[in-house]
């Protein structure tokens, strides 16, 4: 499907589900890939977004997500609808990064929504309301890739990466002549390769921390297993990597004392078998203290020219005991879950 029907469908979902003026207390950004991302500037332009949350990012991880993306386009016109999004968000005053801490970890802080300004850390639990947390990771792991990628960068276009940033005035500069963009495009290729950059996704837990009097009046008995434990909680995974068990382990660090109240995963990847991991829909928690059917909701186009979902990764959920629910452009697979805000 071309850039230009994903934006038309975007933007209606986003009419239908957004006044004029709504508010929206905060935006979290998984990553800066066109499908996750395309519709931020009319999302703008149309709500009242107190803060976009996004993930810390080096210099050379934000060019190579650019340049990903530009790699996809055929049509000079569309570079104006590419650059759209991106220059939204950066040009916004009212970004939050979440940091990575590769130093001392990720935190485990409490922190209300209404007082985060410029930062917050990796595992931070963000104050909704009355007792719903928003806990994002951040990864503080990076590709051997991205090294020889940004040396190559510093080599050739020495005025793009400042320290540890990129100049987005220089960029949208640069890639105004074809010639360089197409510099750029050959140095990402030589040294990322076909391969993208899934594990700069950032994720985020929705949901209460522990299962209470507090938790039902949120969502309600009838969601709850065997009236303990909550399977409204829900884990966004972008397209984080979980396959790769470094991965999997820094996330699971975070996690694992909510994990046993999660009941609900978005499948990262739109269900790519390369981010696949059985123990994120294991019915058992690691502890082994609950046994929670957990939804894995898959978001992918209906006819996917990568092939998404992959079948072995819906047979793999179901193996565990997990429900699979797919979504795709046709209305009807819509799914909403409310939480009462009691």
């Amino acid at each position: 499907m071309s850039r230009e029907k994903y934006r038309e469908r975007i933007y209606s979902e986003i009419d239908s589900c957004f006044k004029e003026n709504d508010v929206i207390d905060a935006l979290f950004i998984s990553h800066f890939h066109t499908d996750h991302i395309l519709g931020v500037t009319h999302l703008v332009e149309k709500c009242d977004i107190k803060r976009i949350v996004l993930p810390q990012l080096t210099g050379a991880e934000k060019l190579a997500m650019f340049l990903e993306d530009s790699s996809d386009l055929d049509i000079r016109d569309s570079i104006d609808e590419l650059t759209g999004p991106w220059k939204t968000i950066f040009s916004q005053n009212n970004r939050v990064e979440v940091l990575k801490d590769d130093e001392n970890g990720n935190a485990d802080n409490d922190v209300n929504l209404e007082l985060i300004q410029n930062s917050i850390k990796s595992g931070d639990k963000v104050g909704l309301f009355d007792g719903w947390y928003l806990i994002p990771y951040n990864s503080p792991i990076s590709d051997d890739r991205l090294i020889a990628f940004n040396d190559a960068v510093e080599h050739c276009f020495p005025h793009l990466l400042k320290g540890n940033d990129l100049d987005f005035n220089q960029l949208w500069n640069y890639i105004k002549e074809e010639k360089t963009l197409s510099g750029l495009k050959d140095l990402y290729k030589d040294n990322i390769g076909d391969n993208r950059l899934n594990e700069t996704s950032m994720t985020l837990y929705s949901g209460m921390l522990g299962c209470t009097q507090k938790c039902e009046r949120h969502c309600g008995k009838a969601v709850h297993y065997a009236n303990r434990y909550c399977a409204l909680n829900c884990l966004y995974l972008g397209d984080f990597e979980a396959k790769k068990q470094a991965y999997f382990n820094g996330l699971m660090e975070v996690y694992k004392p909510y994990f046993k109240h999660i009941g609900i995963i978005q499948v990262p990847h739109h269900g790519s078998n390369n981010n696949y991991n059985t123990n994120l829909y294991s019915s058992s928690s690691p502890d082994k203290s609950s046994i929670l059917h957990k939804i894995g909701i898959v978001s992918a186009d209906s006819i996917d020219k990568y092939g998404h979902p992959d079948e072995d990764v819906l047979d793999g959920i179901r193996k565990e005991g997990g429900i699979t629910i797919l979504v795709t452009e046709f209305p009807k697979t819509k799914q909403v879950f409310r939480i009462r805000n009691v």
